[in-house]
């Protein structure tokens, strides 16, 4: 959704996928497009679960399934304006970990997250970085 209206954003965030303000440099409209189109033109055996999430480079998230909103309590819109750092307990640990996982084009472990209201949330992980560029991660919440 492309707006003039800022405060538009709470009351579409849970059925939008993406959210941009007019005035902003028309970059982050084409970028945000783009990304979307290719996320989800992707078919990755190693993606089929109700928890994935798609992230770039920098560690900014692009995309994510129902379930990873669910068990975070946030909206699609709201994690795509989101980085690992913003959901993570731990975030002086991300870069460490993104890059180690960047350079091996995998990590698995298990990991301490932040719902949106504050509460930590474990799981496991399983993240991969495929031959097309694509960044992904498949979560599993671990019960208490």
């Amino acid at each position: 959704m492309l707006t003039a209206y800022s405060s538009a954003f709470a009351a579409v965030s849970k059925v939008v996928d993406a959210f941009i303000e007019k005035g902003q440099d028309p970059t982050v409209l084409l970028r945000r497009l783009e990304s979307l189109i290719n996320l989800r033109s992707h078919i990755h055996p190693e993606l089929r679960s109700e928890y994935v999430i798609f992230a770039d480079s920098s560690r900014h998230y692009l995309d994510c399934s129902d379930g990873v909103c669910q068990l975070l309590g946030y909206s699609r819109a709201e994690i795509l304006n989101l980085s690992v750092e913003d959901i993570s307990y731990r975030s002086q640990d991300v870069i460490t970990l993104f890059d180690e996982y960047r350079q091996r084009g995998k990590l698995d472990g298990e990991y301490v997250l932040r719902h949106k209201n504050g509460q930590p949330i474990r799981i496991t992980y399983r993240s991969f970085v495929f031959p097309d560029g694509c960044m992904a991660a498949v979560w599993q919440p671990i019960k208490k």
